[in-house]
């Protein structure tokens, strides 16, 4: 009889639906999945359509999640529909796996922990985007408060106590970095890290060097508040402002949310010359294209943000290098992988100053930005993360 996994995906959009659905592909190759998501999804969601195209899975609707979760956090009401799901299918399945267990932190581990025996025998694999909470001191502070990791520690201990089976996986290079990680043994913590995956289809990159003499910067995704708008808004006026510097062009893919739709009319004025706006859904074929014509993607997400990233999975597919701010997991790849350029998250001098430097594409340092790209994204390709994960629950014995 084959075996069953189930996977809890609380967000089931954006950058965490890419994952569920990479997941679910490498899953299928060992036994059957069923994935369950907030009670408003439905399967005529398009951009569910095109990540799940050909993966087979049985998708149950059935958590109630506020619509908000995406910036918030899975309130407790929706971990007890969690836990009431999971020992619903708990006969049938090998092991569970949360692809958003951030957002269902803090009450799902004291829930977990007085669950009983019935989900303590399941194997519980967690998926983290960032690493900080199992870093030195010195590298969280100033992006998180210390209460929130250590809080987040001792709680991921007492799971792994209770647990036998309870595992958490990193996609953040900087749990394997010596002179950044703590000691997890100590905490008594089973931490492993897969490759954040890149997309199951690309497209070739374009010859830069055919293109003309613009510098087109490429804004994708939907701009919530951690997106660092904040940071491009005023770059662009100050790039539109000076006539010698309208060589760099703006293109914003994506729409607003509440958090910035107060940004719409400043926006709307610099289409008229610096900027070009996609304020709309657009399909993995369409952004796929996006990413090819441009020259940079920038990346400035706030020191509220310090995870992994789908935009810079995708950058890296195509060899597009980045501008991102200097802090949490992106900035940790471009600096260490020499992909492209940082700055610190609120220097709006500084974000200005590299875009009017920017390297041409004909340029040997925008040659080396582009190879840098291309050597991590062969250390992430899909293959690759099934791969790992494949090993990974092989020595699990699931």
């Amino acid at each position: 009889m084959a075996k069953q996994y189930c996977i809890i995906d609380p967000i089931f959009k954006g950058s965490r639906l890419f994952v569920t659905s990479v997941l679910t592909r490498a899953l299928n190759q060992r036994g059957k999945v069923s994935v369950l998501c907030p009670k408003n999804v439905s399967e005529l969601d398009f951009h569910y359509q095109e990540l799940f195209r050909g993966i087979p899975h049985d998708l149950t609707p059935s958590i109630e999640f506020p619509e908000d979760v995406w910036f918030g956090r899975v309130p407790k009401q929706g971990v007890c529909d969690t836990i009431n799901e999971m020992r619903r299918v708990s006969d049938c399945s090998a092991a569970y796996f949360f692809t958003g267990f951030n957002e269902y932190f803090p009450h799902l581990v004291w829930v977990l922990l007085f669950s009983g025996i019935m989900l303590r025998k399941k194997p519980i694999i967690a998926i983290d985007y960032t690493s900080n909470h199992f870093l030195a001191n010195s590298q969280w502070k100033g992006y998180d408060s210390a209460w929130k990791v250590y809080l987040k520690r001792f709680a991921c201990s007492a799971l792994s106590l209770v647990f036998r089976n309870f595992r958490l996986i990193v996609l953040d290079e900087r749990f394997e970095d010596p002179l950044l990680a703590m000691n997890t043994k100590r905490w008594g913590l089973r931490v492993f890290r897969l490759p954040d995956p890149s997309p199951r289809f690309t497209i070739p990159a374009k010859n830069k060097s055919e293109d003309g003499q613009e510098t087109k910067v490429l804004i994708v995704g939907k701009q919530n508040g951690r997106k660092g708008l904040s940071d491009i808004l005023p770059a662009m006026e100050a790039i539109a402002k000076a006539p010698s510097n309208k060589s760099v062009k703006f293109r914003l893919v994506g729409q607003l949310t509440t958090e910035t739709e107060r940004y719409r009319e400043r926006l709307s004025v610099l289409t008229s010359s610096v900027l070009s706006w996609v304020d709309a859904y657009v399909s993995e074929e369409q952004v796929l294209q996006e990413y090819a014509d441009a020259d940079y993607v920038l990346l400035p997400y706030t020191k509220a943000f310090n995870g992994s990233s789908g935009v810079f999975a995708y950058a890296s597919a195509l060899r597009i290098p980045l501008i991102s701010t200097d802090h949490g997991c992106i900035g940790y790849r471009v600096k260490r992988f020499g992909c492209g350029q940082t700055y610190r998250s609120g220097n709006i001098e500084a974000l200005v100053s590299i875009l009017k430097e920017l390297p041409k594409v004909n340029s040997k340092a925008y040659g080396e930005y582009s190879v840098a790209m291309q050597e991590f994204h062969e250390t992430c390709k899909i293959d690759t993360f099934s791969l790992r994960l494949s090993n990974f629950l092989d020595d699990l014995g699931i």
